[in-house]
């Protein structure tokens, strides 16, 4: 029989893989994903269940129509609690309020209990793994690996539901600021190990590192969100890596926009879009993880845009100091970090 845990497993991978919509770095999770990827993705659990499921999202969706990078978009979003714990209650509350379905709002319900509920968060492990320099080549085809590794038990293995490599780069008053996250990394399936891909190259936008953070992942792409001041003001960079194996690089990046960020709508809300103008003042923004003058975030270079407009671009770093390691996500939607190594580049 499915245990309750392999029941929240199959259930959080799939809301962490499903097509979503309005999340950006630093901001509350609006939770909103496709119904439709959500439940494909969930097939193998009940093959007939779903494609019943699925036949009636289709038949409801009278119209859609969705880009290259909402491919796994089909015309019908849905709140489904994973990220923004604190707004859980309120949200559950909206849908108990428009008389929506009683069948949904109590099985969202018991999923955002099981997500905070002691009892089942005593039994996750604490992930604090060491990272390793590997002197050996892994097992299998593994070419395009870096030098270091994390290897997790079963049990963390078991109740893992995503991870990336975090970036955290050194400055000469001795602050570390933080690059984000991405998925450049190789996952070992049969020894639950996972390797870094890091060479000393960054998602880099007109030339700068920038904090990029992954909004969402795919086969076909990953998209990213990336905070900037724009003419002074707080916005956010949306950009795309298309994985495409015509490209030396097995891709290439796609810039999708600039968008102002606010509390009551997220990018990319066309009430947020910016139209840009040569001139235009972009400052890269970076958190600080660790300052030795309290500041919460340090400011890039500010450059100004010209006719080539925004850009984003694969590209070795700037010399100096990184701290690199590895970010886990828990089926219950917790953070979790591996100890991390300082990579010199030069």
């Amino acid at each position: 029989s499915v245990t309750a845990h392999e029941t929240m497993s199959t259930l959080a991978v799939a809301r962490q893989t499903a097509e979503s919509y309005g999340d950006s770095p630093g901001q509350v999770s609006f939770d909103m994903i496709d119904l439709y990827d959500f439940v494909d993705l969930q097939e193998d659990a009940d093959q007939t269940l779903s494609s019943d499921l699925l036949a009636a999202i289709e038949d409801a969706v009278v119209y859609e129509v969705s880009g290259f990078q909402r491919m796994y978009s089909y015309g019908l979003s849905i709140y489904f609690p994973f990220a923004g714990k604190e707004y859980f209650d309120y949200c559950l509350s909206i849908y108990s309020n428009i008389d929506f379905c009683p069948e949904y709002i109590e099985f969202a319900t018991d999923f955002a209990a099981n997500l905070t509920d002691e009892y089942y968060l005593d039994d996750v492990p604490e992930y604090d793994n060491e990272l390793y320099e590997s002197p050996e080549t892994p097992s299998g085809d593994y070419s395009d690996v870096g030098s270091y590794y994390v290897q997790l038990t079963d049990e963390e293995w078991e109740y893992l539901c995503y991870v990336y490599c975090v970036l955290g780069w050194y400055q000469d008053d001795g602050s570390l600021l933080f690059l984000g996250y991405d998925s450049d990394i190789v996952m070992d399936y049969d020894t639950n190990t996972i390797y870094d891909d890091f060479e000393g190259c960054w998602t880099m936008l007109n030339g700068q590192p920038v904090a990029a953070y992954v909004m969402e992942e795919t086969y076909d792409y990953v998209i990213y969100n990336i905070p900037v001041l724009y003419n002074g003001e707080l916005a956010v960079v949306k950009g795309a890596w298309i994985w495409d194996e015509a490209y030396e690089e097995g891709g290439y990046y796609t810039y999708n926009g600039i968008y102002y960020t606010n509390d009551e709508f997220a990018p990319p809300s066309s009430k947020l879009s910016i139209d840009l103008k040569i001139g235009d003042e972009i400052t890269p923004l970076y958190s600080a993880l660790y300052s030795d003058y309290g500041y919460d975030y340090y400011t890039g270079d500010t450059f100004y845009v010209n006719e080539d407009g925004l850009y984003l671009e694969w590209n070795w770093l700037p010399d100096g100091s990184y701290e690199y390691g590895f970010m886990f996500i828990d089926v219950y939607g917790n953070y979790h970090y591996s100890d991390s190594i300082e990579k010199t580049v030069y």
